[in-house]
């Protein structure tokens, strides 16, 4: 496999993993503002760069899904997760600021996923919750005694934790925000991408007719229904009736249409695809739908962090989190990539995938990983 990995000409020594700071505008003549992938083959992508840095110069409704591990406030002893000092409230401005930026880049009725602690889980969803319409507040249950087998039991004043939490949100205020109408919307997407090459076909011959959409509707005596013959939003087939109508008009055109029943034979194919692709979504649907609220995941052995990362996230949440919440194909952002696990996850379930990490040193872990041509079980942050 080919892949390209941009590296400095010269040895860098391995910096100190952080994260990324707040998003804001790009100021021209700033040193560092010329954003380069770092790494880019089948479909993903990695940016080396501070998050203000990079997603800025990133497209408007680019990704399906966000899924993202930011710092959670000083449970790690690292610079990056104590930038704030101990002032909870500029913690939470700063993440409302980032998730307001990502808002620009999820697509209508997208999702947005993102990882907290349980002490600021609260503040982080009401943050979420200025922006989108908030789905769940999963609790991420570790088994396994891990850091309370240490603890002082005595000394403790509160139970101690054992969970992490995730805020799942949508991009769409939706007073209900049901799965049920996100699934009809997903299913709505899979429809006009099935029958496209078709609708297209049709506003081919329209056009070379020279016929508008409003001539046809006269012609037919309808209001409207041109735009569900040719529009890609509702897009419906004609019926045989409308069709011998709007054929006449095309002959007057000078332009052979086909028989309706060669564009039903189409049809029917294309339904057949977008009915097994929906029946595999619903399935997926429904078996998220079917599950609590709590998860369970074992985390990572610190001897198995890939590259020591401190925060890692097992493999099988994040491909439990890919499954469900986006389909193959679908390109998904992780704006806190750490070393790749999201990325890798992706790449193995058929998704395409960008990743930005501020140290360099996790950036080439998650291209090493990425270039394996095996599946990575492993976890990763």
């Amino acid at each position: 496999m080919v892949f390209v990995l941009h590296r400095p000409r010269r040895p860098v020594p391995i910096p100190t993993m952080h994260r990324g700071r707040a998003c804001r505008p790009r100021v021209p003549g700033e040193e560092g503002q010329d954003v380069k992938p770092y790494y880019e083959a089948d479909g993903i992508t990695i940016y080396h760069g501070r998050c203000e840095d990079v997603v800025p110069s990133l497209p408007d409704n680019l990704t399906a899904l966000l899924a993202t591990d930011p710092p959670y406030f000083r449970t790690i002893d690292a610079e990056w997760d104590d930038q704030w000092g101990p002032d909870q409230q500029k913690f939470l401005s700063w993440l409302g600021g980032l998730v307001a930026e990502w808002e620009r880049l999820i697509l209508d009725r997208g999702t947005l996923a993102v990882f907290c602690s349980p002490d600021l889980a609260c503040g982080v969803e009401l943050e979420i919750r200025r922006a989108y319409s908030v789905l769940n507040h999963i609790v991420w249950r570790k088994p396994g005694p891990g850091r309370l087998g240490q603890a002082d039991k005595d000394a403790l004043r509160r139970f101690f934790p054992t969970s992490e939490r995730l805020i799942i949100a949508e991009k769409l205020r939706n007073p209900d925000g049901d799965l049920f109408r996100f699934r009809d919307n997903v299913n709505h997407l899979v429809a006009r991408e099935v029958h496209a090459p078709l609708r297209e076909r049709m506003v081919t011959l329209r056009d070379e007719a020279g016929l508008t959409n409003r001539a046809i509707d006269k012609a037919l005596g309808t209001s409207g229904m041109a735009g569900h013959y040719f529009g890609a939003s509702q897009w419906t087939l004609p019926t045989e009736e409308a069709w011998e109508v709007i054929s006449a008009l095309m002959v007057e055109g000078r332009v052979s249409p086909p028989p309706w029943s060669e564009l039903r034979q189409e049809f029917d194919s294309r339904r057949r695809e977008f009915d097994s692709r929906r029946r595999e979504f619903d399935s997926r649907r429904r078996e998220f739908e079917l599950l609590s609220d709590v998860w369970t995941f074992d985390p990572v052995p610190a001897q198995r962090r890939i590259g020591n990362h401190p925060t890692q996230k097992p493999m099988a949440l994040m491909m439990h989190i890919l499954l469900t919440m986006s389909r193959e194909g679908d390109l998904v952002l992780d704006p806190f990539m750490g070393s790749g696990t999201t990325l890798r996850a992706a790449k193995d379930l058929g998704r395409k995938a960008i990743g930005i990490e501020m140290s360099e040193r996790y950036c080439e872990v998650a291209a090493n990983r990425l270039a394996q041509e095996v599946l990575d079980f492993g976890g990763a942050a």
